[in-house]
């Protein structure tokens, strides 16, 4: 099974590099990878069903459809820019992506096993950030605060999990947040960048949190490729992707996405891309 899909614009020539690198790791909510999930786990059984659920509500609904568009409409108004995107298609409630290895996997599976799918997933993932200029996480996140202390062990029952779907995030109303600091206190991300999205979404009057849902850090492998390449990260809340209908559900596995709010989205971020590289090309003058 495939741990992520790669889009690319241009086939690189011998030293050149990908202007923009688009990077949705948390975006697959498919029942693909459940056999694979029951076969290797340590701990208890959990139904086809309930797995679905868990596995789409700690997934990054939305995330594929905003960067696919967001992918295909820049290499359609600006096919000169080199441009690479990619889309994790492994289980963030088993193999996160945007953690180190020691806190990517939960202790219920067989760590051996998805340790190997993270790390190959990774070393590749890092082999291509290699070859970029800039680059844009794009995630979404629940749309209240965790108000339980929760950890994916191999004690934990089927109750559990139900119980942690339908009563965990129900604290206080997240914005969307753009991670700009490191909890050391410095300026981590790319603030060229970033200073557009705050810009943009200030004038669509959308609220954009700095650094409020939480900040980079040492665990999170975003806050290692981030001093690599300059990059910005943008956490867009489900609650602003979601129907009216499903907006307010504390178990995202229900959340359904309404096609109006996420091409408001595609079209903010398009632009404040195509702006920041409208900036780069006044600068080569």
């Amino acid at each position: 099974m495939k741990t992520h899909q790669i889009f690319s614009s241009h086939q690189l020539l011998p030293g050149e590099k990908y202007d923009f690198f688009l990077f949705a790791p948390h975006a697959w909510d498919s029942t693909q990878w459940i056999p694979f999930i029951q076969e290797t786990f340590a701990g208890n059984y959990f139904s086809s069903e309930l797995l679905h659920n868990y596995i789409r509500h700690e997934a990054d609904l939305g995330s594929r459809e905003l960067s696919l568009w967001i992918f295909e409409k820049l290499t359609l108004q600006k096919p000169e820019l080199k441009v690479l995107l990619i889309i994790g298609e492994v289980p963030r409630a088993f193999c996160d992506l945007n953690r180190i290895p020691e806190r990517a996997i939960p202790d219920i599976v067989k760590r051996e096993l998805w340790e190997t799918i993270n790390n190959s997933a990774m070393q590749e993932i890092e082999n291509l950030l290699s070859q970029a200029h800039y680059w844009l996480h794009i995630h979404t996140m629940n749309s209240r605060n965790n108000t339980q202390n929760w950890c994916l062990t191999r004690d934990i029952s089927e109750n559990d999990v139900k119980n942690f779907l339908q009563c965990a995030y129900s604290g206080c109303h997240r914005n969307d947040n753009i991670l700009t600091q490191h909890v050391n206190g410095n300026y981590h991300s790319f603030q060229e960048l970033d200073n557009i999205f705050i810009k943009n979404w200030n004038a669509k009057n959308i609220l954009l949190d700095r650094d409020v849902a939480y900040k980079f850090e040492t665990h999170f492998s975003a806050t290692h490729l981030v001093e690599k390449i300059p990059s910005s990260l943008i956490e867009v809340t489900k609650w602003n992707l979601a129907t009216q209908e499903t907006k307010d559900s504390i178990d995202g596995s229900k959340i359904v996405l309404d096609e109006e709010k996420l091409h408001q989205y595609q079209q903010l971020i398009l632009e404040s891309i195509l702006e920041f590289f409208s900036f780069k090309n006044k600068e080569c003058l």
